[in-house]
């Protein structure tokens, strides 16, 4: 007789493997992070932390496009979540859509006021567009 994880089991592994692949992230492992976030998908592939992991992971890799799709689905998965927005907007922004990129990070910056990184990305995302006076607003409140 096979055995299958309990949600609770399922839930407590992928925290754990989200945990080590944040900390082989963080160790510049990216290869075993990656590892990790896909384990966690390939049982859950709507999994908004891995899924935004992915996504970090490709905009280190300079993976623009992909990271965007990673992005997508999390905040597809976690609309009101600031840090998918942001990172979703940042991405839209590299990407050299900045229109694209401020809804995303205005919506970011309305779920926390005080989000320097969403602030100053949205401050770019103004300043690309040549608006001098709304990105200096957006620094001003970030600092």
């Amino acid at each position: 007789m096979g055995t299958t994880l309990s949600a609770g089991a399922s839930a407590g592994k992928h925290a754990d493997l989200m945990q080590r692949g944040l900390a082989l992230h963080q160790a510049g492992k990216y290869r075993e992070a990656e590892h990790c976030y896909q384990l966690v998908l390939r049982d859950n592939p709507k999994h908004p932390g891995a899924l935004h992991m992915m996504g970090l992971l490709a905009v280190e890799a300079k993976k623009n496009a992909v990271a965007i799709e990673f992005f997508r689905k999390a905040v597809e998965l976690e609309p009101k979540n600031p840090v998918f927005r942001n990172n979703l907007g940042n991405a839209l922004l590299l990407g050299g859509s900045p229109e694209d990129a401020i809804p995303h990070l205005k919506k970011a910056v309305a779920r926390d006021k005080t989000y320097v990184d969403a602030l100053c990305n949205l401050g770019r995302a103004y300043r690309t567009q040549g608006d001098v006076a709304k990105a200096s607003r957006q620094y001003e409140l970030a600092l």
